[in-house]
């Protein structure tokens, strides 16, 4: 158990890293003329590389 008034020690993996959220477009269609109605954009983000590796989770 902890002490008393005590404080965790920050720890930084090597993994931390900054990441860019962009934005993917959607195409919303009538279904009846199969025209375009309006486009939509919704948040995403892009990961690439062995993250998954580096995080222990193959």
């Amino acid at each position: 158990m902890a002490e008393k008034h005590s404080k965790a020690e920050p720890t930084i993996s090597k993994a931390q890293c900054r990441y860019k959220v962009g934005y993917v477009s959607a195409r919303h269609i009538n279904s009846k003329t199969y025209m375009t109605t309006y486009y939509s954009q919704h948040p995403s983000l892009h990961l690439k590389g062995d993250w998954l590796a580096e995080a222990g989770r193959q």
